[in-house]
């Protein structure tokens, strides 16, 4: 299969089955929208300067901009570097590689979990009582994350999906 799930010319190899190919691209998105989140998030030069300062006051101006413009470089490089890792783990999983279904399986039931948890704390008010402050496009990005990671989770491991994951022969895919 290449990038848009056409089948190659490669005799022997099976397509993947349709969840295996939803779970892919469902992978992907979700990946794409939780690094889209933290751009967003990395642009607001000026809730970060307020963070910080807030935070502690005793630094000079230069301090401050040296450390906002740190925390956005490498906000930026670990978006990439994330996103990238899920592209890839998502690209070996539709290949059949069961080692990159388990690792999307820990990190996606991670995630549905401690995403759901963070609805329920948002939902009773701890978010608030701990001076967390999130809008409403916050909760609608996590809740659509949460859904992502859940949906892509469950497809990995339909039972239509699940003979496409049998051990085989063959080099680590």
């Amino acid at each position: 299969m290449d990038v848009m799930n056409r089948p190659e010319d490669r005799p022997g190899v099976a397509a993947p089955p349709r969840p295996v190919v939803v779970s892919r691209w469902l992978w992907i998105g979700g990946a794409v929208l939780s690094a889209g989140r933290s751009v967003v998030r990395l642009a607001d030069r000026r809730a970060l300067v307020d963070d910080l300062t807030q935070a502690v006051p005793q630094l000079g101006q230069d301090e401050v901009d040296a450390a906002v413009s740190g925390t956005v470089l490498l906000g930026l490089l670990l978006c990439a570097l994330v996103l990238g890792g899920y592209v890839l783990l998502a690209n070996r999983m539709a290949r059949g590689a069961n080692w990159a279904r388990i690792v999307l399986g820990v990190f996606g039931g991670a995630s549905v979990l401690f995403g759901a948890v963070g609805l329920a704390a948002f939902g009773a008010g701890v978010t608030t009582d701990l001076g967390f402050q999130f809008g409403a496009l916050d909760v609608v990005v996590g809740v659509a994350g949460l859904l992502l990671d859940a949906a892509a989770l469950t497809l990995m491991f339909v039972p239509a999906a699940a003979g496409y994951f049998q051990r085989r022969p063959g080099p680590l895919r």
